[in-house]
C-alpha cells in the first residue's frame, strides 16, 4: 500500500507486505526511507490513512490479505490480522485500537482502510471478515450491513469513497448469492448499508479492484479477475472484463475483456492469471480517463 502526507508532497508512507511501514522523507537533498514500525507484532500492512485533519495521526490496518493465494497457505507464511493500530506522534509510538466486533478469536487478513473525506474520526475497512466502520477515530466499531442474501463476513476485496462524499461508497464485495462472485456494491449512507449493484455481462469473478478519481467524481472502474487457473486449460483463461460507470456506480458500461492484461502474455493460450493473488487499479487525478492496472 502507497499512502501520501496531506500536505508535504516531499513524504510517502509504504506499507509491506511483511516488513512493517516505512516513510520516504526529503532531508538535506536526499531522500530517505525509515522504518516506523519496528517493534510492532504484525507487520503486514493492508491498509494505511494519514489523517487529512493531522498528519501525526495514522492508522494502519494489519494481516495480509493478498497472502490467501494457495502457494502462501501451503508454506504457511499467511500473516493474520491484529486489527488497526494507530499513532498520533507521527509513528514514534503506536497502541491498538478496539477490535473488529465478532473478530476477536477469529483469523483474518486486512484488505484495505480508507478515511471519510469530511469526518477524519470516520475509518472504513475492508477485511477477509467483511466491512468495518469506525466514528470515533478506532474507539469502537460497527459492521456494515450486507444484503441478507449476500452474507456481510465475505471477503471485500477493496473499498472507495466517492471523491468528496461522505456518504457514497463503493466495495468489491465477495456474494453467495447462488454462486460465489464477487460483484459491486455501493452505499448511500456512509458505509453502514451497502446494496449490490447488477452490472450486466459480469460472468463469475474471483477478485475485483475499483479505481475513483476526483478529476471526475462521477466516474467509477471496476476490473474483474478470475485468477485461478487450469494449467493448459484454455476455457478458463478469461479476463472476466473491465467495466466503468459515469453517474457514480449506479449504471455501469462494458469497456473491454481484450487484451488480457491479467495474463503473463497478451496473445495465445495464458496460463499465467493471478488475479487473487495481486490486484490493483489507478485512475489518473490529472486525466480521468487514463486507467493504471
Amino acid at each position: 500500500r502507497l499512502a501520501f502526507h496531506p500536505t508535504n508532497p516531499n513524504i510517502i508512507y509504504a506499507g509491506t507486505a511483511n516488513g512493517g511501514l516505512w516513510m520516504l522523507t526529503w532531508v538535506a537533498n536526499n531522500y530517505f526511507w525509515v522504518c516506523l514500525t519496528n517493534h510492532i507484532p504484525e507487520l503486514s500492512i493492508s491498509g494505511i490513512v494519514v489523517s487529512h485533519a493531522n498528519a501525526n495521526t495514522i492508522y494502519i490496518l494489519t494481516g495480509d490479505g493478498d497472502e490467501s493465494g494457495g502457494f502462501v497457505n501451503s508454506w504457511g507464511y499467511r500473516g493474520n490480522s491484529i486489527g488497526v493500530l494507530k499513532t498520533t506522534d507521527g509513528g514514534s509510538n503506536w497502541f491498538a485500537v478496539s477490535q473488529f466486533p465478532g473478530l476477536e478469536n477469529t483469523a483474518y487478513r486486512g484488505y484495505q482502510l480508507i478515511q471519510d473525506p469530511d469526518n477524519a474520526n470516520t475509518l472504513l475497512a475492508a477485511t477477509t471478515k467483511g466491512i468495518f466502520k469506525t466514528t470515533n477515530g478506532g474507539n469502537s466499531w460497527v459492521r456494515s450491513n450486507m444484503p441478507p442474501n449476500v452474507g456481510d463476513d465475505n471477503p471485500a476485496f477493496d473499498i472507495e469513497y466517492k471523491p468528496g462524499s461522505s456518504s457514497i461508497v463503493y466495495a468489491a464485495y465477495e456474494s453467495h448469492n447462488g454462486n460465489t462472485s464477487v460483484r459491486f456494491f455501493k452505499s448511500i449512507a456512509g458505509g453502514d448499508y451497502f446494496e449490490s449493484v447488477l452490472i450486466n455481462n459480469l460472468n463469475d469473478v474471483n477478485r475485483a479492484a475499483i479505481a475513483v478519481t476526483p478529476k471526475n467524481p462521477n466516474y467509477v472502474y471496476f476490473v474483474c479477475g478470475p485468477g485461478y487457473i487450469v494449467d493448459g486449460d484454455a476455457s478458463d483463461n478469461r479476463f472476466n472484463g473491465f467495466f466503468w460507470s459515469g453517474d457514480s456506480g449506479d449504471n455501469f458500461s462494458f469497456k473491454s475483456n481484450t487484451p488480457d492484461i491479467l495474463g503473463n502474455i497478451t496473445s495465445g493460450p495464458i496460463i499465467g492469471h493471478q488475479s487473487k493473488y495481486d490486484l490493483a487499479i489507478a485512475a489518473s487525478t490529472i486525466n480521468a480517463s487514463i486507467v493504471m492496472v
